[in-house]
């Protein structure tokens, strides 16, 4: 899924999904369309627009474990769902378990971070994932809000 934090024609993005040959999914991007005009004539991989059913304010990783669960996985993996640590405040400048000096610009409390993800926890084993395994690898890190939910 590209977001829009990604350098969509910095090298080193373009050379891994070429030969890994990803197919790209673009939903929510707020820059220039033409950014993906520009990407898809640069490379050959598929683009596809889509529009997920869960549209939370938690980032973009609950997207990509809705999108596996639509795509059929019966077990989903997933790091990343972390939301605002403890203790920070907006626009304060703190660590995110794989992105240092992330600034925390949403304006929501940490208790409504947690709220996103036990409507997310239920919307993906209530309504779309019944049966599928979800395992958070982050579970248990000190900067892993959702752990609390899943």
């Amino acid at each position: 899924m590209l977001g829009n934090e990604v350098d969509h024609l910095r090298k080193e993005f373009v050379d891994y999904i070429t030969e890994n040959e990803t197919i790209i999914g673009v939903e929510d991007y707020n820059k220039n369309p033409n950014n993906i005009k520009e990407l898809q004539e640069k490379i050959k991989n598929p683009i596809f627009p889509h529009i997920l059913r869960f549209q939370g304010k938690i980032g973009v990783a609950p997207k990509l474990v809705v999108l596996a669960t639509l795509l059929g996985a019966r077990h989903v993996d997933f790091v990343g769902i972390d939301g605002r640590p403890r203790g920070v405040e907006v626009g304060e400048i703190s660590h995110h378990s794989f992105q240092e000096g992330k600034r925390f610009s949403m304006p929501y409390p940490c208790d409504n971070f947690l709220a996103h993800y036990k409507c997310l926890k239920f919307y993906l084993e209530n309504k779309i994932g019944k049966g599928v395994v979800y395992r958070n690898l982050g579970k248990g890190h000190e900067l892993n809000l959702s752990g609390e939910a899943f």
